[in-house]
C-alpha cells in the first residue's frame, strides 16, 4: 500500500494525474462527426491545401521565369 502512495505521489508531481483527468473530459464531452460535418470539414482541408499549392507553384514559376535561384 506505502508503494502505491509514492508511485502516486511521483505521479503528482509530475503532472501526469491532471493531463489524465483533462484528457478523460475531452474524450467524455467528444462525439463521433455526422456525415454533413466530415464532408465538410473534408472540402475545406481539400480547399485548403489547393491554395497552399497554388502559392507554391506560382513561386516556382516566378522563380523560374527571372532565373534567380534561392
Amino acid at each position: 500500500m506505502e508503494r502505491l502512495k509514492e508511485i502516486t505521489k511521483s505521479l503528482e508531481d509530475r503532472g501526469y494525474l491532471q493531463f489524465i483527468g483533462e484528457w478523460g473530459r475531452v474524450m467524455k464531452l467528444s462525439r463521433k462527426p455526422r456525415s454533413d460535418e466530415y464532408v465538410l470539414t473534408a472540402k475545406i482541408t481539400g480547399l485548403g491545401m489547393a491554395i497552399v499549392g497554388m502559392i507554391g507553384f506560382s513561386i516556382r514559376m516566378i522563380i523560374q521565369l527571372t532565373g534567380k535561384t534561392l
